[in-house]
């Protein structure tokens, strides 16, 4: 029993060890900054800056192509302890 209790917690861990989500949140405008946003990319476990870079990658790419967007720049990126992930404030072009 003790043992697989052991290899549960083990298994979730590595599973959540580099989670990375949205959780649903839309990006937010930046003010008096026309096409500019910011958007969160949550983070858990063992999950670093890489990781963020990834799925912001997907994150942006989505959201260029959906809203009739050529590109986009990365203006800013930071972390946030609480809840835990990274920030980026990004421009896009037409």
């Amino acid at each position: 029993m003790k043992s697989s209790c052991v290899a549960l917690f083990l298994s979730i861990a590595l599973i959540s060890g580099c989670t990375t989500a949205t959780y649903g949140i839309r990006p937010a405008p930046v003010a008096a900054q026309p096409d500019t946003f910011t958007f969160k990319i949550f983070t858990g476990g063992f999950a670093g800056g890489d990781t963020a870079d990834k799925r912001a990658a997907e994150e942006l790419d989505k959201y260029k192509n959906a809203n009739g967007y050529a590109s986009y720049t990365i203006l800013d990126k930071h972390y946030q302890v609480l809840p835990s992930g990274f920030v980026y404030t990004v421009r896009f072009s037409r």
